[in-house]
């Protein structure tokens, strides 16, 4: 008895069989999305991931899939546009759209779940940690955000945003995204270095010793105290788990949220996608 997870980002998708107590089953994989080809394409890949795990299992429990919003989560329709990733199935039905390129081993009866990748990371990793409270960001393109309490994201929680969706929430003179991001990252190393840099020369840079790439990770974690500051208070989390590429360098931008926020414990979680399988899981205990 096993589920099928699927954590479907822009680049690739990653995929793992999980047993009936939450546990990965063998390596996890991971392919190309195809996000920007024709929805035959991608279709037919998240197919493709399917029909490979469903021939490693007995019987089948469901299949999860996590993916980044707009997405209408109940009916598994992609909501997309301009984002640069998956714009061809805007408005289309997932489970309906796979459904011809599946093998006649997986049953139509086989339950689909969907959840959004955030939430699904953020339960995941709530399951197994001992927080009652737990805000976590994804940094990324964006700043993800979600806020669980007894295991389960609030959507509703007074002086949060609905779901706990922090990212367009207003900030200095523009909103979140545009400072806890890949591109507000970016911006504040063209302020000290002339130029755009990326996290990953900024981390090399930091580690060598480099002044002023520290000074941006310092600026970095400024924005993300600021930021957070306001919603800890209210919601006042037991701990925060910060993940995505950028987090990586924690220990570079730490030092204001800590000092900030005394009380919080900060951890990073390297593993996101076996989070989001595992947040996934729950959601199918929850609902089936």
């Amino acid at each position: 008895m096993s589920y099928i997870m699927l954590d479907a980002g822009g680049t690739n998708i990653k995929y793992g069989l999980l047993d009936n107590n939450a546990g990965l089953e063998g390596e996890m994989g991971e392919c190309p999305s195809h996000s920007c080809g024709s929805s035959e394409e991608i279709f037919r890949t998240i197919a493709a991931v399917i029909n490979e795990k469903a021939g490693e299992c007995g019987k089948l429990d469901g299949i999860g899939f996590s993916f980044p919003g707009p997405f209408d989560y109940s009916n598994g329709i992609s909501w997309m546009k301009g984002i640069g990733k998956y714009d061809s199935v805007f408005g289309l039905s997932i489970k309906e759209g796979i459904a011809p390129y599946l093998d006649s081993a997986v049953s139509k009866a086989v339950p689909m779940l969907f959840m959004h990748d955030v939430t699904a990371f953020a339960e995941g990793y709530a399951a197994v940690s001992e927080y009652r409270r737990l805000l976590a960001l994804v940094i990324g393109t964006g700043a993800g955000s979600a806020f669980v309490e007894n295991g389960k994201c609030v959507s509703v929680f007074p002086g949060l945003p609905v779901n706990g969706w922090i990212y367009n929430e207003p900030f200095k003179d523009s909103i979140i995204d545009d400072y806890i991001s890949a591109r507000g990252l970016e911006k504040l190393a063209f302020a000290y270095f002339g130029k755009y840099l990326d996290g990953k020369t900024l981390s090399r840079e930091a580690m060598a010793g480099n002044g002023k790439a520290l000074e941006v990770f310092s600026a970095f974690g400024e924005n993300i105290a600021a930021a957070l500051k306001p919603y800890i208070d209210v919601f006042r989390p037991d701990g925060i788990v910060f993940a995505g590429q950028i987090s990586k360098s924690l220990e570079f931008f730490i030092s204001p949220l800590a000092r900030t926020c005394p009380e919080l414990s900060i951890m990073t979680e390297d593993n996101t996608s076996l989070r989001i399988f595992q947040g996934l899981y729950g959601y199918f205990r929850r609902n089936l």
